[in-house]
């Protein structure tokens, strides 16, 4: 995504980057099975970037492949093998223009492979950027530019002088992102009561939260308490909505992001405001206030056991350990201290010899750790920072296979937004990089995706000698189907009707085609729909 190194962002900065968010998860779903082994996910990168700096409309520069590494020149030297690659550009650019209108993605299918916790962008450096995957922000303020309050808003004030009541700050340990956040200082000597105020917006159809970044002291709520309170047009009563002290106890001063439900909202014009009150209490500051397509915060969907999947391979993944509870405790503790803070729980299913790589990063010093079970759990392995430039990280090799259980953990009182990054490389028998793909060996597979069963249609060159094989595997590298190709003459088609070789149905998702004769392969990528 392209921005401008002087400060200034050129034509669209904001629509690009949200362009690239839709793209990114996408294009990575068709690039992981296509290149298999021999990628690596670069994520989405901000930069002044020529080529589509001064295009006047949302643009991103999307690097595939390079064509100086063997395995990926061999790869996408095949026309199928692009138009996969490409079809998953097309999935994400289709997911945000439907965005911008409401409504289902224009080709009528979700997107594939959607991981849970979206990837984002390395982080900040008073927490993580976690806020949730909406494609475009209808209403956006994050107080960059030098006028407070910003254009529509207003302050009111109780009479207490700058800095106890709201202004702009710069000062780089405040400010979550950009160069701008609004903050009032605390230690007033009297009481206080300030008040800002949004301009009113309008709530759209796609507008599901109001979404924004607050750094605060939970500890002392009963000194200073911040509120977030909304009026519809014509009222003249706020509600509230969202409370300081109503949050768990965490990490002092790191930039956590809340979402409050719009829902009621949708079709009226509303006002925001952000209210702090009281006497001698803690400084208090928001940043990135934005409407649209946000999901209200809530309990973490990997709050307990069984978690979520981890996927294979590469993978960076975000979340906020706060609203959830402590649930794994191994007995004696996998790293020096007690991890007795809430925690988030990731699922692998492991093989024998499989490796995992794994690091945490967070501004409230997160520790991580793996384990063999939820009912009485083991701990394999576990870090935790000796100090804060140094996240915690461990790689482990799995003795035995069977599902094990990865987990983000703090002390008591201690909790945040997180990035948890590694690799996983699952069981990868028979699906390892071959040499090469074949000129004039051909496999292709339609409809893709499929429902009841999906036609395979192979072609080899006349010269070709060998048995052929076509063999279906998850994305684990796990062989699940033989299938016997019949040709005549360099031709066949043959069908797959979604089951594994001991009869059983198998899961909606991804899966890959080999086609072998010989030493001679090509794979492609094929989806089962639910």
């Amino acid at each position: 995504v392209s921005k401008s190194l002087t400060g200034s962002d050129t034509y669209n900065f904001a629509q690009s980057y949200a362009l690239a968010l839709a793209v990114h998860p996408d294009l990575m779903s068709y690039v992981n099975p296509t290149f298999l082994l021999c990628h690596r996910d670069r994520h989405i990168q901000i930069g002044n970037f020529f080529m589509i700096r001064d295009v006047q409309a949302p643009a991103v520069a999307v690097e595939v492949c390079f064509i100086s590494n063997q395995c990926q020149f061999n790869v996408i030297n095949n026309d199928n093998n692009r138009a996969l690659v490409g079809e998953g550009i097309a999935i994400g650019a289709d997911g945000y223009l439907s965005a911008l209108v409401g409504g289902p993605p224009r080709s009528g299918r979700p997107p594939r492979f959607t991981q849970p916790l979206r990837v984002v962008p390395p982080s900040f450096r008073q927490g993580i950027n976690t806020r949730a995957n909406a494609l475009l922000a209808s209403f956006s303020e994050g107080f960059d530019g030098s006028t407070f309050p910003p254009a529509g808003w207003t302050t009111l004030t109780s009479g207490a002088p700058i800095p106890f009541t709201w202004q702009r700050t710069t000062d780089t340990l405040i400010v979550q992102a950009g160069v701008g956040a609004a903050l009032v200082a605390g230690q007033y000597g009297s009481a206080n009561d300030e008040w800002l105020v949004s301009p009113m917006i309008r709530v759209g159809p796609g507008d599901s939260g109001l979404s924004f970044y607050w750094a605060g002291n939970r500890d002392l709520a009963t000194a200073v308490n911040a509120t977030c309170n909304i009026r519809p047009k014509g009222n003249t009563s706020w509600t509230q909505v969202w409370s300081l002290a109503s949050e768990p106890s965490a990490t002092r001063f790191v930039y956590r992001d809340r979402v409050v439900n719009l829902a009621s909202y949708a079709g009226d014009s509303i006002q925001f405001a952000f209210r702090v009150q009281g006497t001698f209490g803690a400084d208090f500051a928001i940043d990135d206030v934005a409407v649209g397509s946000f999901p209200a915060t809530t309990t973490p969907v990997n709050d307990a056991c069984p978690g979520l999947d981890l996927p294979t391979g590469s993978f960076t993944l975000s979340g906020v350990t706060c609203y959830g509870s402590n649930d794994l405790d191994p007995t004696p503790s996998c790293v020096d201290d007690g991890m007795d803070g809430a925690d988030v729980v990731y699922r692998l299913q492991a093989a024998s010899g499989d490796t995992l790589s794994v690091s945490v990063e967070g501004a409230w010093n997160p520790a991580i750790y793996l384990v063999n079970s939820c009912s009485s759990p083991s701990c394999l392995a576990g870090a935790y920072p000796v100090d804060a430039a140094t996240p915690p990280s461990f790689s482990h090799v799995f003795a035995t296979g069977g599902t094990y259980y990865l987990v983000v953990d703090g002390p008591q009182g201690q909790c945040g937004p997180f990035l948890l990054s590694g690799t996983f490389r699952g069981l990868t028998t028979d699906v390892r990089d071959e040499p090469g793909v074949t000129p004039g060996l051909q496999l292709a597979a339609f409809p893709n995706p499929f429902g009841s069963f999906v036609t395979l249609r192979a072609q080899i060159p006349p010269e070709t000698r060998g048995a052929a094989e076509i063999s279906i595997f998850d994305l684990a590298g796990r062989q699940i189907a033989a299938l016997h190709p019949v040709f005549r003459g360099s031709t066949c088609e043959i069908k797959w009707d979604g089951h594994a070789d001991d009869g059983a149905a198998v899961a909606a998702g991804a899966y890959f085609i080999r086609l072998r004769v010989g030493n001679q392969v090509v794979r492609r990528v094929i989806t089962l729909t639910p």
